[in-house]
């Protein structure tokens, strides 16, 4: 999941560095094509950005849901383990006072 994000805020940077080009191109009044292609172009890259930064964010909260389970699943493997240990325990205890009850 963590490379699916890397490589959305790449696609980003990429992206906010395409508008900047265009934007300054257009603000200068260079132009590669009709100002109306630049600034299409434009609005197209704004959209991919938007897109992009909505996918991270999906990404990133699907990431923070996956830890908060792996944390509560961590919590209840150590509570069962406590709860084996001290069994176990109360198990060779009863053993061996039943065994010692025997032996009297």
């Amino acid at each position: 999941m963590e490379s699916a994000i890397v490589a959305l805020e790449q696609r980003a940077v990429e992206a906010e560095a395409r508008m900047s080009a265009l934007e300054k191109q257009l603000a200068s009044g260079t132009k590669s094509g009709p100002s109306g292609v630049v600034a299409a172009d434009l609005q197209e890259l704004r959209a991919l950005l938007v897109a992009a930064q909505g996918e991270q964010q999906a990404l990133r909260e699907e990431r923070d849901e996956a830890v908060k389970a792996a944390a509560k699943a961590e919590e209840a493997a150590s509570k069962a383990e406590y709860r084996a240990t001290h069994l176990a325990r109360a198990l060779r205890e009863a053993d061996a006072a039943l065994a010692a009850a025997k032996a009297s």
